[in-house]
This record gives C-alpha cells, structure tokens and sequence, in this order.
C-alpha cells in the first residue's frame, strides 16, 4: 500500500533574523556616526567659545581694576570650599620659586629681563604664575598710595564663578608681572611698561605686538581641550604637562615664555596646540590729560598723569627737585614756570621763584644796557638793538599784576606785557 507524503503546514513568520537585525544595525549606525561627531564638534566650539568669552571678561576687568596695577594671581590648588580659594595671594615671600615639578598652583619665576637695569643691579624681574583671583584682603595705606584709589572689594569680585574657569570648567591660568601687582613698584626708575613677559606663535616667532626679550604685562590662557597643565575647581591637577618638546608646553613650563598660535587639535607629536591665550600688552598711552574747570568744562591746562617727576631725552636717574626736567631744547611760543634751572637741576642753578620782575641788584642792568639771558641767576647785559624814543621811561609789566611777565619788546620800544592769556603793550599809549 503506498502512502503520498502530505506537507505539514506553517505559519509565515513576522520578525527578522538575526542576521538581519545585524545588517540594520549596521546600517544605522553608519548613518548616525555623522551626526554624533557633528553634536561632538558642536559641543567642543560651545566649550572653546566660552573659554575665549571668559578670557576676554577677564582681560576687561582687570583692565578697570586700578590705574597703576593688575590684582594678584591666587592659588589654583585650593579647592572649591575653601576660604582661600580664589584669594588673591599678594606677598611675594608666601610664593615658592617654581620647581621642576610643575604641579604648583602657584609659583614665581624669573622674567625676561631687568625693567630698571643698570641702576638697582638685583637682576631680571619676577613673574607669578597662579590663577585668577575672585577676592581680595583689605589693603592697607603703606600698600597703596593714600593719593590713589583703593580697589573696591566688588572690582575683584566680578571676577567670580565660571568667569574664573575655561569651558571645561577648569581654572583659567594667569601670569603677571610682579612689578605690575606691586604699587610701590610702578613708579621712580622703572621701565614705563614694567612688562617681562615674552609671547611666541605657533612657529616661535614674536606674537601680540610683543617684542624681543618680551614686554607683555600679563597672560590669561586656558590649557584647551586636553587640559594638560589645567587644575580642576577641586585643587587637582587634571592632566601633567606634556614633554617639553610639544609646543602647547610652554604655557606649562613655569619661564617667561608664552604662546599663543593657531591651534592643531589633531596634529601629532610635537605640534600639538590646543591652548588658547590673551596677552596683556600696555601700549604707550595718554600721559598729559587735560583739567577740567569747576564746572566741569574743559580747561586749557593740563596734567601728567605720572606720579613722580618726568624727565624728557636724560640720561640720568629722573629728577628729583623738579617736575618736568629736559635735555635740550624746548620750543614754544610762550614759556611760563614758576622757576628756571639748567640742565644740572641743583638749587644754586636756578633762579629764585620770585625773580622774574624784581628789582634788587644783580638782577637789573646798568642804565643804558638791556636783559638779553640769564646764567646761573644773574642777568646777561647787553646794549639794546633798538632805539627808544626820546623820554622813555621803560616799562614793568608787574604793574599790571603779579601773573603778568615780558613777553617781547618791539621795535619802537614798547613791552608786550602776557598773563598767558591777554597781552598788554607798555608804557601806555604803545
């Protein structure tokens, strides 16, 4: 008997197979990778354009911050909860020289060059090297000058929270010049810029309109993505200092030496650059400032804002008595001073302040002769080139007030008597 096979039957199925769902996987994920590493560039220009914007607040502030000084670096190795965190730390003998492990969140260390050389003879200024403070000790007056301002307690504090950090969340770093955080030092024989910091590029040339051995006032700079050198809010460090041979190592190295340069995320070994910097560069700015009247309005005199005396083309350590002391020759249409020395500036070679329209004898000329100069106080006489006419008294331009000086004699003999501001012809009827 012969039996027929009947088929059993079966059920289509609805799911895939493994293999299947492997194939989409796949797929997917080679769909998708664009877009995580897009979100991940995203997320990487958010962090560096934080850092920048942070920087650049930072740069401002202390710019506001006083009119002769930067604020003290802190300590990046205090932790966050601290009561020193942030503290601006302004004794140079509570800072440690920086050593070869470069784990400090604070150190000193020599700067480029000596800003008052060859007078003092103690060497090349001193850098600091910590972070960015967001508050300060009261000072006292034998730190500032009482004649200056005293920074207000709120002028260092704006420089608090994530201001103070880079978009990693990890603490800014700031080097300055400590001649520019000591008031007592940002006058007399001193360099007008005070600056001994050097910046370079990514090709080790001069950067930030810095110049040869380096006159920056300070640097604010993240260690960038990578964080080497950075210290985290917690007072760690968050990764060493790459080898000396990497470039972004010198802003990790504690010298004198900064860069500043286009950035190479993905360049291998040495040319490696993720950090990103602001120099400070103090460019000669406005020493004379005009004063104002008391009503407010502009006024035709003016004033130096150095505190000290000024000294124009000398070769010698600044003067002492006077306040304005020049080597050479001044042109000008009126001159006015309270008094007249030469060029050695002692008191035996300036004439009295109240010589100029006085009568005792040396001071005049015999009858017939005229003033034409003056050395080491006494009058230089000579016989006048022009021809008074008959019965001529002479003039006194005092007689019209104690402000008034000569300022001239004229053909026919009359005085030009000026205040700085009227002119007056004697004897009358000139």
């Amino acid at each position: 008997m012969l039996q027929k096979n009947i088929p059993e039957h079966t059920e289509p199925s609805n799911g895939f197979t493994l293999i299947e769902l492997s194939v989409v996987l796949v797929i997917v994920s080679i769909l998708v990778l664009p877009l995580f590493r897009l979100y991940d560039n995203y997320q990487i220009k958010k962090k560096i354009e934080l850092t920048k914007e942070n920087i650049n607040k930072t740069i401002s502030i202390m710019g506001s911050y006083h009119p002769f000084k930067l604020p003290c670096p802190s300590d990046r190795s205090v932790p966050l909860g601290d009561p020193n965190y942030g503290r601006a730390i302004c004794n140079l003998a509570a800072i440690p020289l920086c050593n070869a492990s470069l784990t400090q969140g604070i150190c000193q260390t020599t700067g480029s060059r000596d800003t008052d050389l060859p007078l003092n003879g103690i060497g090349d200024d001193i850098i600091i090297i910590g972070g960015i403070p967001i508050k300060e000790d009261m000072v006292t007056p034998t730190t500032f000058s009482p004649s200056l301002p005293v920074p207000a307690a709120e002028e260092i504090a704006r420089m608090q929270g994530s201001i103070i950090l880079d978009g990693w969340n990890r603490r800014l770093s700031y080097a300055v010049a400590w001649k520019l955080i000591d008031l007592s030092k940002t006058t007399g024989i001193d360099d007008f810029k005070f600056g001994v910091i050097n910046g370079i590029d990514e090709n080790g040339l001069q950067t930030a309109g810095i110049t040869t051995p380096g006159d920056a006032q300070a640097i604010v700079f993240s260690h960038g993505i990578n964080g080497a050198g950075a210290f985290e809010m917690s007072g760690a460090m968050h990764a060493p200092c790459l080898a000396s041979t990497v470039k972004e190592s010198e802003n990790c190295d504690n010298d004198f030496t900064f860069i500043q340069g286009i950035g190479s995320y993905d360049a291998a070994g040495n040319n490696y650059l993720d950090d990103y910097s602001y120099f400070r560069l103090l460019s000669g700015g406005d020493l004379w400032y005009n004063l104002d009247n008391s009503g407010g309005t502009p006024s035709p005199h003016i004033n130096n804002i150095n505190k000290g005396s000024v000294s124009i083309k000398t070769t010698v350590a600044p003067p002492t008595i006077v306040k304005l002391d020049v080597k050479g020759t001044i042109n000008a249409d009126t001159i006015r001073a309270d008094k007249w020395c030469d060029e050695n500036g002692t008191p035996a070679s300036c004439m009295p302040e109240t010589f100029m329209g006085s009568t005792p004898s040396p001071r005049v000329c015999p009858v017939g002769f005229v003033i034409s100069m003056y050395h080491n106080g006494s009058p230089i006489c000579m016989t006048p080139s022009v021809v008074f006419p008959s019965g001529y008294t002479g003039a006194n331009c005092k007689t019209l007030g104690a402000s008034y000086w000569v300022q001239g004699v004229l053909t026919n003999g009359c005085v030009i008597c000026s205040d700085g501001v009227n002119e007056t012809k004697l004897p009358s009827g000139c």
